[in-house]
């Protein structure tokens, strides 16, 4: 009876790290010059979107396709979408794939008009099923000038946001926001922000219990050196109702905010005073808008961009992206714990992935799978053209095999986890870890694990080298022991839970 119930444990063990393992794929449509946004997971299935153009269609008439994937990577089918003759079709938010209450997608972009003198920029909005049908399509040209979409969102009432900035004469900009209904598509509201020579809205959130609308962005008045960041408040009628200027944003505006799972996170790219890189700049707030923690992302000179910031229920901030420097473009994906101390910053270069010039453009933590997902672009091996790029990271932001080992970012070197010495395993009520004397002043805390990477104990460490955890309520099963300082993780060793 032991053996059969070791065995199906194993089972089981091996059932879950196999769907936990993290993977990145090129996918391949047509011979199109393709980069992937928008993205959204519904159960089971992966849906995102990519935007290309034929190397060979002097036009640069663009194709906008809908993915369907499964959790690990595999293509269902692939939908080429609303097919007309548009000079230029920009999917401008590379943001979460909205999903109607009616379970539509909501696909937004930008239209461009290359054969008018002015190449005026029109929002552009579709409405298609899961199986790549349109609803319906609606573009909004609403004056004589470009707006241009920066970010999305489904709003609690059920309407569509769109966020960005529109051109004004003169070569200035007013931050923009825009309400539709997702029914029918028929334009709701708009409002404008003319607070400095140039505004603009970059990311959009929602208070469901005050019923407000949260718009993130920055200003550039007279007598500013820079881009200030800002909030800016509206009602679900689009009232502006308020305003707020946020300390010490004076060098640039935010890029994106996230408030999921009670957060208050901005980020922000700043200008260095020789002028020859952008550095980005995270901070927490707390409820009042007070910043709590700033934490400097430095990559030392590289073009680098942050593609999406979110947090996650532990309170830990993950960040995904890319860079360049003057031989390598490469993607990267950061960890901040709760308290914006860097965890991991790992980069990927083409010898890491099938592929080279690998660019993540959007990423977002996904409860029901447990896991972070992204989508971005990446050469394809042999090939001229990209591919749309998905990726599934692990809890620990692992692409490749080994990648506890894989570091070259903005933190100090992590070292090989050690193995732990912990007792008795299996166990049931109590299990206790003795740690190395070395490790007395560098042990921050431990946590354990359960088979979805979920974490299920933490407990503060202060110098104390024996350690015990009381075992009794949790499920029996196979759990992983972590032992970390402010650096990364020291030791890690698996251990059994018994009934």
């Amino acid at each position: 009876m032991r053996a059969i119930w070791l065995s199906m444990l194993y089972w089981l063990m091996v059932t879950a790290l196999q769907a936990q393992q993290p993977f990145a794929y090129p996918i391949d449509f047509d011979d199109n010059v393709e980069t992937a946004g928008q993205m959204t997971v519904k159960g089971d299935t992966l849906y995102f979107l990519s935007i290309g153009w034929s190397q060979t269609d002097t036009l640069r008439r663009d194709k906008l396709v809908l993915h369907v994937c499964d959790l690990n990577g595999n293509v269902y089918r692939q939908h080429r979408l609303m097919a007309k003759d548009v000079h230029s079709y920009e999917m401008a938010p590379f943001n979460e794939l909205p999903v109607t209450n009616d379970g539509h997608f909501l696909i937004v972009g930008q239209q461009n008009d290359r054969i008018s003198p002015t190449h005026q920029a029109d929002i552009f909005v579709a409405k298609v099923t899961r199986q790549g049908d349109t609803v319906w399509t609606k573009t909004y040209p609403r004056y004589n000038t470009s707006e241009w979409p920066f970010a999305i969102g489904y709003s609690p009432n059920g309407m569509l946001i769109i966020t960005g900035a529109r051109n004004k004469p003169g070569g200035n900009l007013d931050g923009m926001i825009v309400a539709i209904d997702t029914a029918t598509g028929q334009f709701l509201w708009e409002n404008y922000i003319d607070y400095g020579e140039h505004d603009g809205f970059s990311d959009v959130e929602f208070d469901s219990t005050a019923k407000e609308i949260i718009v993130s962005g920055g200003t550039l008045a007279s007598g500013m050196s820079g881009f200030r960041g800002m909030l800016w408040y509206y009602d679900y009628n689009g009232k502006f109702l308020r305003s707020k200027m946020l300390s010490g944003l004076e060098a640039g505006g935010i890029s994106h905010l996230s408030t999921a799972f009670g957060g208050r996170i901005s980020l922000q790219k700043t200008l260095t005073s020789t002028f020859e890189y952008y550095p980005h700049r995270i901070r927490k707030y707390d409820k009042t808008w007070n910043v709590e923690w700033t934490t400097m992302i430095d990559d030392r000179g590289d073009d680098s961009e942050i593609g999406e910031v979110f947090t996650l229920p532990d309170g830990s901030v993950w960040m995904v992206g890319w860079a360049y420097t003057s031989t390598q473009q490469y993607a990267q994906v950061l960890k901040l714990d709760s308290t914006g101390t860097i965890v991991w910053h790992r980069r990927y270069f083409s010898k890491d992935v099938t592929g080279s010039h690998p660019l993540i453009n959007y990423a977002n933590y996904y409860p029901g799978p447990n896991a972070v997902y992204a989508v971005g672009t990446v050469t394809g091996p042999g090939q001229n053209n990209s591919d749309s790029w998905l990726v599934r990271f692990d809890s620990m932001g692992c692409l490749v095999p080994g990648c506890d080992t894989l570091y070259t970012g903005t933190a100090p070197m992590p070292f090989q986890p050690a193995t732990l010495h912990l007792y008795p395993n299996p166990g049931t009520t109590q299990l206790t870890i003795d740690l190395p004397p070395d490790w007395a002043t560098t042990a921050t805390h431990l946590q354990l694990r359960n088979l979805r990477g979920q974490i299920v104990h933490h407990q503060a460490i202060q110098g104390n080298l024996r350690q015990t955890v009381a075992t009794a309520t949790l499920p029996a099963g196979l759990y992983l022991v972590e032992v970390w300082s402010r650096e990364g993780v020291l030791g890690r060793e698996k251990w059994v839970k018994g009934e």
